[in-house]
């Protein structure tokens, strides 16, 4: 078992990487209403950029790159990805058309795919079965303090210096991060962490490493896992769908300029999705040490807060209010994704984890990402059109998206019932 203190660097680098990841994905978010102008797209053709161009390679790769984490060095598959997504992000400064920014989009989705579920596995070897959810929630809130980086600092870039200048500051820092992490990151032993842990809560399940297709079937006929994947992707679309169109949001609504939108965007998306994560994870790991159904419990009753608080902040008239509100449903909204790692990771053996979070991450990423940021613009669109105003057009698509959230609290509930049953089962 590695010491206190490797685990410690280990989930430092981890969270590193992640925040690199995000800030490179969410750049387009902070950037696009700079982006849309100056090339002549229309909201559905942003919500593609910030969605489906950079989500269909990122999912569909996400499972195969898992599959050779099972068997190989996830540090050296990491180092490969960084370097990857970080140079097609500075690539994406040259962009002259929609095409051309939509491919570099792709290659970016492209180095990402093989993030998360190596780093995931890669934290369950180090991080007992009963401090898995906050260790997981740890490394999911460098997500969100890339996103406050790119969102500030980007949004005071692409004020200062153009959207350009934005994208290359964003990319080529990942670039050294790939060398920190192939050169001072130790590879775990497999399993290593649930041998050490006697209170490991992982259930029984064939020893054999399971194929692809029978470890989705697994997850999938357990009618607990099966809910809280449903939910997690609900979840997902709604929230990437309002996050895309956040800080266009505050632009076209208060008419404040980029840096004032990416402060706002960093603070309703950036900080409250930080506190959410770690308030989810730590919650679900202290209830679920009592009763494992709070793993659920948690994320149904914070996504189900959610859309009311969503409507309240879109209701406000005054830039710096909305931003205050709509940093509650930013909370409550990011509650669910630490609960839901470690439940999924709970369920399967160490060589099977890579591979369970692929299959969670190509869902939220096709479905979640690809689709959210497209269904809010085509929403934002009709809208627009309807009421002959940006402004309000804005306004009731995203709370339409939000609506979402309602149905992804359902399945979180229905997970909640079925927990113990489907448990005991293994």
């Amino acid at each position: 078992m590695d010491s206190a203190g490797s685990r410690r660097w280990a989930l430092f680098l981890l969270t590193l990487v992640y925040m690199s990841n995000c800030m490179d994905r969410s750049i387009v978010a902070v950037l696009g209403e700079a982006i849309k102008n100056d090339l002549a797209l229309s909201n559905a053709q942003l919500g593609l950029l910030g969605g489906l161009a950079f989500a269909l390679l990122y999912s569909v790769l996400g499972i195969p790159i898992a599959r050779l984490a099972e068997r190989y060095s996830r540090v050296l598959i990491l180092t490969v990805c960084i370097t990857i997504w970080s140079g097609m992000t500075a690539l994406c400064a040259l962009a002259s058309s929609f095409l051309f920014l939509a491919a570099c989009r792709m290659g970016v989705g492209v180095g990402e795919a093989g993030c998360s579920p190596a780093a995931h596995s890669l934290i369950s070897d180090y991080y007992e079965a009963r401090r898995r959810a906050s260790a997981l929630a740890i490394y999911s809130a460098g997500c969100s303090v890339g996103q406050i980086l790119v969102a500030v600092g980007g949004g005071w870039i692409a004020q200062h210096y153009g959207w350009r200048v934005a994208f290359v500051c964003a990319g080529v820092p990942g670039i050294a991060l790939a060398f920190l992490i192939r050169f001072t990151l130790r590879e775990p032993e497999r399993g290593a962490s649930d041998r050490a842990g006697h209170d490991a809560v992982t259930p029984n399940v064939p020893d054999r490493p399971a194929s692809l297709a029978n470890l989705t079937l697994r997850l999938l006929r357990q009618a607990t896992v099966r809910n809280a994947i449903v939910g997690c992707v609900l979840a997902t679309v709604a929230g990437y769908g309002i996050h895309q169109f956040t800080a266009p949001y505050f632009i076209r609504a208060f008419g404040v300029s980029y840096s004032q939108a990416g402060l706002a965007f960093g603070l309703t998306v950036g900080v409250a999705s930080a506190l959410g994560l770690l308030v989810g994870g730590v919650a679900a790991d202290k209830a679920g040490a009592r009763d494992g159904r709070w793993y659920v419990g948690v994320p149904a009753l914070g996504i189900l807060l959610t859309f009311p608080a969503y409507v309240l902040g879109f209701a406000q008239q005054g830039w710096i209010a909305a931003t205050v509100v709509l940093i509650v449903p930013g909370i409550l909204h990011f509650t669910y994704l630490g609960p839901t790692l470690s439940l999924l990771h709970n369920f399967v053996r160490p060589n099977e984890r890579a591979t369970a979070s692929a299959v969670l991450l190509f869902l939220l990423s096709l479905v979640g990402f690809g689709v959210g940021p497209w269904f809010a613009g085509i929403a934002i669109d009709y809208f627009s059109a309807r009421t002959g105003s940006p402004d309000s057009g804005t306004r009731l698509g995203l709370v339409v998206t939000a609506t979402l959230f309602v149905w992804s609290a359902a399945h979180y509930g229905m997970a909640m019932r079925t927990y113990r049953r489907d448990f005991a089962r293994g």
